[in-house]
């Protein structure tokens, strides 16, 4: 969608052309050289789709970009350099926030959800996470992405049995540090004192807020399923989520769907999170290492 409203002859696409041939960029050579090919060679369909599958982080190898280049007689223009995974990853988040304003639009958000799953990796994975995290904000000294707003969604009690009750906010620095790594002690300790300063507690739906939300979904659920779902009786129950009611309103139109006759009862039940460490859910040393 955002690569649709590219147009290679306006202004803000040669401003992203120049941004990312220029050193200020310091960028891999791919993603100069895959603009440069877009403008050229974009009108062939399968071209397109791939350099724009790169662009949205499928893998294309220096081999496949050299050989569209030669084509166009630039085989010696572009280098292409090698480069991690990982610091690929990094790059094309500045670059596409780039060409989504090329685009016409006004930036990116990046939504990320269960932030609070930091809270079961190991110590040392958790202090790498809290740092990305300050990346991820904007907060961390040369790692800021114009046109990119970052919002996290994490869990109220994270704060007292993550920060406070287990200590992390003390310990996590410390072991940091007790390892020559100061760096690092520094950003995950901004990152922490950040998640308990800078957070907006979200309000819990009034009636008026439900009824409204329970009338979009409905709007949604007909149109995807052309069909009329049923209105529902709709009352706030205690301090129900948002998340819970909505989940409650799909599952019963499904069911409805399906065999109108059939009454739906459901029932809930309160799933605490659990903190305890879990390092089933962290890539091993080795693997994190062939990811760059």
């Amino acid at each position: 969608e955002v690569a649709a409203q590219l147009d290679p002859r306006s202004d803000a696409y040669t401003e992203l052309s120049e941004w990312v041939h220029g050193p200020r960029a310091d960028l891999n050579s791919r993603f100069a050289a895959t603009l440069f090919l877009f403008k050229r060679l974009g009108m062939d369909a399968e071209i397109r789709d791939r350099l724009i599958s790169f662009w949205a982080g499928d893998p294309m190898d220096a081999g496949e970009i050299r050989k569209h280049l030669k084509t166009c007689g630039e085989r010696a223009t572009y280098k292409i350099e090698k480069i991690t995974p990982r610091d690929l990853a990094l790059q094309r988040f500045r670059f596409v926030s780039r060409l989504i304003t090329a685009a016409g639009y006004a930036g990116w958000v990046l939504l990320v959800d269960e932030v609070e799953l930091i809270g079961r990796y190991s110590w040392l994975q958790r202090a790498k996470s809290y740092a990305d995290l300050l990346r991820w904000m904007g907060k961390l000294p040369g790692h800021t992405t114009p046109g990119l707003y970052s919002l996290f969604a994490i869990m109220s009690n994270f704060e007292s049995y993550v920060l406070e009750e287990r200590n992390d906010l003390e310990t996590v620095p410390s072991k940091l540090r007790g390892k020559g790594l100061e760096d690092l002690a520094k950003q995950a300790e901004r990152s922490m004192r950040l998640i308990q300063r800078d957070v907006l507690r979200l309000k819990a739906p009034d009636t008026a807020t439900i009824q409204q939300t329970c009338e979009k979904v409905r709007t949604l659920h007909a149109e995807a399923y052309d069909w009329q779902p049923p209105p529902l009786s709709v009352e706030r129950l205690g301090i129900t989520s948002m998340r819970q009611y909505v989940k409650r309103w799909i599952t019963e139109w499904d069911l409805k769907r399906l065999d109108p006759s059939y009454t739906v009862e459901l029932q809930s039940a309160a799933i605490s999170q659990n903190y305890s460490e879990d390092t089933a859910l962290e890539a091993s040393e080795k693997k994190e290492a062939e990811r760059g």
